[in-house]
């Protein structure tokens, strides 16, 4: 299956220091009539893997859009001519956008992958049940949780997976937060046989900018030769 996917990059001429969520209000307070950059109807939060995702990735601001969610950004880069992020308000000196139908499928052999925002693997519950288990089985339940990641994805991108899905992490925990609540989580890498687009996020919270992926090694290099031109650029 293929699915369109669309990056747009904001030129703010400064190093962007607050966190992925303000981009993420800014917009959506921009677009009111559009849910799928807020996930929210009729004051209710559509529970769904997010079509939108907003990022700031080496102090750059990023917007993704995934099927319907990439036919949004030609629209925000028309109309958007400020990004007010907090307390600051940065002028757009450019916008940019790339956009390519990626496809999901089975890898083999299989591909690995980075998280280089941190990924939010786990809640309160399953938590205290982490702090529990040796590193091996730490290791083992952080896999098992990424491979229910990659099923949700895949059942918001309507992609109907007829293989089964296996991946190995090798991650550290970091200390992040959300809201100003102090979480726990993860950067490293993984293995899967599940070939991902770019730039997407896994786990909790992927539209406020959390468990952004990319493809590393060789078969990542020609994939992500865009985005670090455009966050060379913005240097």
């Amino acid at each position: 299956m293929k699915v369109r996917f669309a990056l747009l990059r904001f030129g703010v001429g400064r190093e962007v220091k607050v966190s992925a969520a303000k981009l993420r209000g800014y917009i959506a307070s921009r677009f009111p009539d559009e849910i799928l950059l807020h996930q929210h109807l009729g004051g209710r939060f559509i529970y769904s893997y997010p079509k939108v995702q907003y990022k700031i990735i080496g102090g750059v601001p990023f917007i993704v859009g995934l099927e319907e969610g990439a036919d949004l950004l030609p629209r925000i880069a028309s109309e958007v001519e400020e990004l007010v992020l907090g307390a600051e308000v940065f002028p757009l000196l450019g916008k940019e956008i790339v956009e390519e139908e990626v496809e999901l499928k089975e890898a083999n052999p299989p591909l690995r992958y980075r998280f280089f925002t941190p990924w939010l693997a786990l809640n309160e519950e399953n938590y205290e049940k982490y702090l529990k288990l040796s590193p091996k089985e730490r290791r083992r339940e952080l896999s098992r949780i990424l491979v229910g990641n990659l099923i949700t994805m895949a059942k918001g991108l309507e992609y109907v997976v007829l293989f089964d899905v296996w991946a190995k992490v090798f991650v550290h925990p970091v200390p992040t937060s959300f809201k100003r609540v102090p979480l726990i989580g993860f950067l490293g890498e993984f293995e899967t046989n599940f070939a991902l687009p770019n730039f997407i996020g896994l786990g909790k919270s992927v539209s406020r900018g959390f468990g952004t992926i990319r493809m590393i090694g060789e078969a990542g290099a020609a994939r992500n030769k865009q985005l670090r031109r455009l966050s060379e650029e913005e240097g």
